[in-house]
């Protein structure tokens, strides 16, 4: 059923950040109203890649799609009603991007505002709502229970989301779809658990034993009934797919606001996904795995040059490491320069297999800026995180860009297993050395669950096994608690290009 008249006015009016794709045709076509519930910029405004990118498959799987990206929506409630009202969701999906601003200092909780998000979208509406996102996916359990929302899809959406809102359609299971979190369970798995949305009942209740979310026949879906099945198994398996250039790249009026080249936003590209590096505290192999998958450079520069045409110049490579492999990164660049498109580019790249050739590469492509986390200056504090290089590397790889003129934007990561005063020094002195465009330092690592920085926290004392790391906790060498932000802070008061 297509949404009433009024959707295109409204979304002409409001066009950066409501969008409706129509649908390719499907037996069972469902409307989904997907929501970007990110309102952060901490360090710059992000656009929603990953949400864009599970919308165009949704869409090219017979859907009707519509997106709010409450980014550049005045008053959030507001867009959320007027987009329930235009489109009449059967399914809602919620991108949750981040879950708190890594700060120890003075941390930020930012799921508050994605709770009162999916509050407002309990207010206008009775279609299930299904999370996802980088965020959510390192807590797929306490994430859902925080949220109260009734499903959650841990990593890649793009295959999982599509078949998810297919089988509600069509009243199929879901135990089958790897990565599905149920609320109230602790996993959903492919042989302990049953989930079930029969089509098309009328204001049917929800069952009372799936947890405290839904406990109480209180919450009404108008049409579908959930039968479950309490899991007590393994996490579901994550679905990632192997070979990107199966997954659709999204249009770009579908996520990039009108404007955008004006207001010199950077827009976010990504050819790579996964990380093997394994650094300790990093929680990017559960967002994305840890095997390196990639797109073909044909295909990224053709979309770069679907972008470009938007008047946006800036992009932001999104890839966990630029440079590896570093045949793949030398060929994308060689394509983007044979395009010769005056493209603007940022990367984030680690400071290890990078030799002249593709600094020099990077340099013609357009790279502006690149940012690596050396994290230390102090070769055995680089072995406690599991870095891969050492400090000679760093300085030589720092030259190299600088001598290219290319920025640079270091990142520093103080008061981990095994800092001592004598390590700090020797880090802050390191980072002079650089002389660095920009350096960014961080006070204390954030805990994230599976993580080897995760079971040093446990056995030391810091946190319980039982913790919900969800709640920002921190790792600070005790003995630093009290001298280490003092000693950063008159740090940054005589260098401006700290923060």
């Amino acid at each position: 059923m297509p949404p009433r008249s009024g959707v295109k006015s409204r979304l002409q009016q409001h066009a950066a950040t409501r969008i409706v794709l129509p649908s390719v045709g499907a037996e069972e076509q469902m409307r989904v109203l997907l929501i970007s519930a990110n309102t952060e910029t901490i360090s710059m405004p992000t656009l929603p890649l990953g949400f864009a990118c599970v919308a165009a498959a949704t869409q090219n799987a017979g859907h009707e799609v519509a997106l709010l990206n409450l980014m550049f929506e005045g008053d959030p409630k507001v867009g959320i009603r007027t987009s329930i009202e235009d489109v009449r969701p059967e399914v809602i999906g919620i991108s949750v991007r981040n879950i708190d601003d890594q700060n120890m200092l003075r941390p930020r909780f930012l799921l508050a505002s994605v709770k009162e998000v999916i509050a407002s979208c309990r207010s206008f509406s009775h279609a299930p709502i299904i999370l996802g996102g980088a965020g959510y996916s390192i807590f797929p359990g306490s994430a859902l229970g925080y949220l109260r929302a009734d499903i959650g899809i841990q990593g890649e959406g793009e295959i999982v989301f599509p078949l998810l809102v297919d089988r509600i359609g069509k009243g199929g299971e879901l135990s089958d779809l790897p990565g599905i979190h149920l609320a109230g369970q602790l996993a959903l798995t492919d042989i302990s658990s049953c989930l079930s949305f029969p089509r098309k009942r009328e204001s049917t209740s929800l069952s009372t034993d799936v947890g405290p979310r839904l406990r109480g026949g209180d919450v009404r879906f108008s049409s579908y009934q959930v039968a479950v099945v309490r899991a007590s198994r393994k996490p579901p398996l994550r679905y990632f797919e192997k070979n990107l250039d199966k997954l659709p790249l999204p249009e770009p009026n579908l996520w990039i606001p009108p404007g955008a080249s004006k207001r010199k936003l950077w827009v976010p590209v990504q050819s790579r996904r996964g990380c093997p590096l394994d650094c300790t505290f990093c929680s990017t192999s559960a967002i994305e795995g840890r095997a390196i998958r990639r797109r073909s450079p044909t295909r990224v520069v053709n979309w770069l040059k679907q972008l470009r045409k938007t008047g946006c110049r800036n992009f932001n490579f999104v890839d966990n490491v630029f440079n590896l492999p570093p045949d793949y990164a030398k060929t994308l660049c060689r394509q983007v320069i044979q395009a010769g498109l005056g493209l603007h580019l940022w990367c984030l790249i680690y400071p290890k297999w990078i030799d002249a050739e593709l600094v020099e590469l990077m340099g013609r492509a357009g790279c502006r800026q690149i940012s690596f986390g050396f994290e230390s200056g102090s070769d055995e504090m680089l072995r406690s995180l599991n870095k891969r290089f050492d400090r000679k590397e760093v300085s030589a790889v720092s030259r190299m860009f600088a001598e290219a003129g290319i920025e640079r934007m270091g990142f520093l990561l103080l008061g981990g297993p095994g800092e001592t005063k004598d390590s700090v020094e020797e880090s802050l002195s390191f980072a002079d050395s650089l002389n660095l465009e920009t350096l960014k330092i961080t006070v204390g690592l954030r805990i994230y669950p599976q993580t080897p920085l995760a079971r040093t926290a446990v056995a030391e004392g810091v946190v319980k096994a039982e913790d919900d790391l969800l709640f920002p906790q921190f790792y600070l060498q005790p003995e630093l608690r009290d001298w280490l932000p003092e000693r950063v802070a008159a740090y940054r008061a005589s260098r401006p290009w700290v923060n």
